[in-house]
């Protein structure tokens, strides 16, 4: 699963739109079109910090993996 994927998913559960979400986390919109639509795949870990305050989830790593290779992230449950 991307990360962007991993994202959407949980915004979509909190029912957030893509603006709220963003103004939660406290970055422009177009910021979290990036990262959902997969353009920036390492968004820094404030950024995803922030994203994961905002949604009240855990942070993927280093509960997850970074494949480095295909840039996609590997969701451990």
């Amino acid at each position: 699963m991307r990360l962007g994927d991993y994202v959407a998913d949980a915004r979509h559960t909190a029912g957030l739109s893509r603006a709220e979400l963003a103004r939660k986390a406290g970055f422009a919109k177009n910021t979290l079109i990036a990262i959902e639509d997969g353009a920036t795949t390492n968004p820094g870990l404030f950024t995803i910090l922030a994203l994961c305050r905002a949604l009240h989830i855990a942070i993927p790593a280093p509960f997850g993996s970074l494949n480095a290779q295909k840039k996609t992230w590997r969701i451990c449950t």
